[in-house]
């Protein structure tokens, strides 16, 4: 009896002893792609709500502290002005895919309005030129003191999370 109520105490005492389990911290989500945007963009709230591997942010400093791994760079057309060029162009960022969500025309997304890439080329009339709606993807696939090649491609299509990722699925190839 004696030695019963001696193993009960010890197995209470040693269960009393144990410090909970500690649960693991939660990792970080792995986001695919990071989105820039000012108020509602061009891409809708509820696509976004379907895609929580996309993350959305409002500011040049939320986007900077998002981009910690290769990723794609989502800039919505509402928010260009917000990019520093600078940021884009230095490494590790400038090798990742780069979307402006809201000009199908690429040469108007990457020279006129997110004027980061040193793109020239012929003047063209906007006036007459249809370059709003769809999305752009810019890619830098090699780049030199004296030459940079790149994807570059704009497509005429609804600004899905879907269509763009195969987008630049396909530029980065």
């Amino acid at each position: 009896m004696i030695i019963r109520i001696f193993v009960i105490t010890f197995m209470l005492i040693s269960c009393a002893a144990q410090t909970p389990a500690t649960p693991s911290p939660t990792p970080a989500p792995q986001f695919k792609a990071v989105y820039l945007v000012r108020d509602a963009g061009e891409i809708s709230a509820a696509e976004l709500k379907q895609h929580p591997e996309i993350a959305v942010v409002g500011s040049m400093a939320a986007l900077q502290t998002t981009v910690t791994h290769t990723m794609t760079i989502i800039l919505d057309k509402n928010a260009v002005d917000l990019v520093e060029p600078a940021w884009l162009q230095a490494t590790p960022q400038r090798w990742y895919p780069i979307v402006v969500v809201g000009y199908h025309a690429p040469v108007y997304a990457f020279r006129e309005a997110l004027p980061a890439f040193g793109i020239e080329g012929p003047n063209v009339d906007w006036n007459t030129t249809p370059y709003q709606g769809g999305f752009s993807v810019w890619k830098l696939r090699t780049a030199t003191a004296n030459n940079k090649a790149s994807c570059m491609q704009g497509y005429d299509q609804p600004a899905t999370v879907s269509n763009i990722m195969q987008a630049v699925e396909v530029c980065d190839t």
